[in-house]
């Protein structure tokens, strides 16, 4: 029992409560302290008392970035849907290169590396296969790691001496200490050298 709490019951009936009683995972009861005691209805019941402190609904947070949602509307699609290996990754790039001015940024999103037959992110150097003439930036279905190719990493200005930002990791060959390509919550050091898509090129794929 959760008592001397100040409850939000997102109930506009009852909006406000004291206590709540809970049982598993059932709310078994919701009210002032006195009532949801005798609801309870055990002397054996586990009491927390919170304070005064605020208590809310347990809830799942689904959103939406809009514009990064567009953008990837008009990226190469590499999710588990489209894509089963690396392999089919590189001749995803590789298609949009054939279409790409050399040197303009290649944008490739949804990879999941446990979904793919080789069981592992992809590096820089697979991508360069693909694209040496482009950057590449790959982004993970999560969307906090990507993948960037030998040109994307040199644009970021990210060598084997760029100290990681707080909170961030870059994965490097153990043997030589140069970066894979593979980035983790590095994507605000990414986006300074990555151009924004242009009014122009976003209506020409019809999907927005």
């Amino acid at each position: 029992m959760l008592h001397n709490a100040r409850v939000i019951t997102m109930d506009r009936r009852r909006p406000h409560a004291q206590a709540v009683a809970v049982q598993g995972e059932r709310i078994l009861a919701v009210g002032s302290d006195a009532e949801v005691r005798r609801q309870a209805g055990s002397p054996e019941v586990e009491g927390i008392d919170c304070r005064g402190r605020a208590v809310l609904p347990g809830f799942i947070d689904a959103h939406c970035h809009l514009l990064a949602y567009a953008a990837n509307l008009l990226a190469v699609d590499c999710s588990p849907a489209a894509v089963s290996s690396i392999a089919d990754i590189q001749a995803a790039v590789r298609r949009q290169a054939k279409i790409t001015p050399s040197g303009r940024w290649i944008r490739a999103v949804g990879y999941s590396e446990v979904d793919l037959a080789e069981g592992r992110h992809p590096t820089r150097w697979d991508l360069d296969l693909a694209a040496p003439d482009h950057p590449v930036r790959l982004i993970h279905r999560g969307g906090h790691a990507c993948v960037l190719n030998s040109l994307a990493l040199r644009l970021c200005g990210i060598g084997s001496e760029t100290e990681e930002p707080p909170g961030g990791h870059m994965e490097r060959d153990l043997a030589s200490g140069e970066p894979t390509g593979v980035l983790l919550e590095m994507n605000e050091l990414v986006r300074r050298a990555v151009p924004r898509l242009s009014w122009e090129e976003a209506p020409r794929s019809g999907s927005l």
